[in-house]
C-alpha cells in the first residue's frame, strides 16, 4: 500500500499542539476547502512555519471521527520513533464505510485540498494526489512530536 497518497502543502501546527495536554474526545472531520464565495464557506487560518494561510472550508463535513479507525504517527525511511528531530507522517485508516465515502469523494476531488479539523482548529490542508482506495493514506511530514500531537487530535488512542 502506497502511504504517500495525500502531501500536504504547508507545515501545520496549530495553537493546540503546543498545549501540554492532548484532548481525549476526538470531534475530528475533514471538509473541502472551497473558494470564499462558495455557500456556507467558512474562513479558517492554518499556522504554518512560513506564516498563516487563510482559506474557506465547505459546511459540508466529508468523513468525521467515526469514519477513522486509527491516526498513527510514523517515521519513514526506517529512523527510530523516538527520534524527535525525525519528520512523521500521520497515517489513518478509516472504517469500511469511511474508506467508500472518502474513495467515491477523492476521486471526485482530485487535485482539491481537504481542511482536517479538530476540535475547531484546523491541524493540516493536505491536496488529495489521487482516488483513495483501499480506506488508508497519510499527510505530512510534520516533526516527530507534532505529528504524535495531531494524530491523537484525529483519533484519541483508547484504552
Amino acid at each position: 500500500m502506497n502511504f504517500r497518497v495525500l502531501s500536504c502543502l504547508l507545515l501545520a501546527i496549530g495553537s493546540q499542539l503546543n498545549s501540554e495536554e492532548t484532548p481525549k474526545a476526538s470531534l475530528c472531520e475533514m471538509r473541502l476547502v472551497v473558494a470564499s464565495d462558495s455557500p456556507g464557506a467558512k474562513p479558517f487560518v492554518l499556522k504554518t512555519d512560513k506564516g498563516d494561510e487563510q482559506f474557506f472550508v465547505s459546511p459540508t463535513i466529508i468523513i468525521d471521527a467515526s469514519a477513522i479507525k486509527s491516526a498513527l504517527a510514523a517515521v519513514d525511511g526506517g529512523l527510530p520513533k523516538s527520534d524527535q528531530m525525525a519528520n512523521a507522517n500521520i497515517h489513518v485508516s478509516l472504517t469500511p464505510k469511511g474508506a467508500s465515502d472518502f474513495g467515491e469523494f477523492s476521486e471526485k476531488h482530485t487535485g482539491k485540498r481537504i481542511a482536517i479539523l479538530a476540535h475547531g482548529a484546523v491541524l493540516a490542508a493536505p491536496t488529495i494526489n489521487k482516488a483513495i482506495f483501499g480506506g488508508e493514506f497519510s499527510f505530512g511530514p510534520f516533526p516527530y512530536d507534532h505529528a504524535q500531537k495531531i494524530a491523537q487530535l484525529i483519533k484519541p488512542e483508547t484504552k
